[in-house]
């Protein structure tokens, strides 16, 4: 099995339930294909230096898992048709790539922490 880290974009006009909802669901898929997850890191809402789908900012989570390569090919199906999801890149790591967590697994009160802390360029994030 491998380690995939899958980086993915969010629409920042998810709340945090609906944003919750939108990983626990790619979670609920590894899991169901048979892989386990390393690592779930939010990465923070950031602003793009283009307009993505009508958007100038979205929130970066990133999600490790081990599996198998088909867990890959169906998340990507599902991430195709999902309007909320930005963006995504999924990438194949080396086991000396991928160093254990350097956090904890988030939590919904880390997601909500997390929230009230960001600010893009000076601007509170209202979400």
């Amino acid at each position: 099995m491998r380690i995939y880290e899958l980086t993915f974009i969010l629409s920042p006009s998810l709340d945090k339930d609906a944003t919750n909802a939108e990983i626990d669901k790619l979670i609920d898929q590894i899991k169901a294909g048979g892989g386990s997850i390393l690592e779930v890191q939010h990465l923070g809402m950031r602003r793009f230096t283009f307009e993505m789908k009508k958007f100038w900012q979205g929130n970066y989570f990133t999600i490790y898992y081990q599996g198998a390569a088909q867990i890959l090919a169906n998340l990507e199906k599902g991430m195709k048709l999902n309007e909320s999801l930005l963006r995504y890149m999924a990438i194949v790591l080396k086991p000396s790539e991928y160093a254990a967590p350097s956090s904890k697994v988030m939590t919904d009160d880390d997601f909500k922490n997390d929230n009230e802390d960001d600010a893009v360029d000076g601007e509170e994030f209202e979400g």
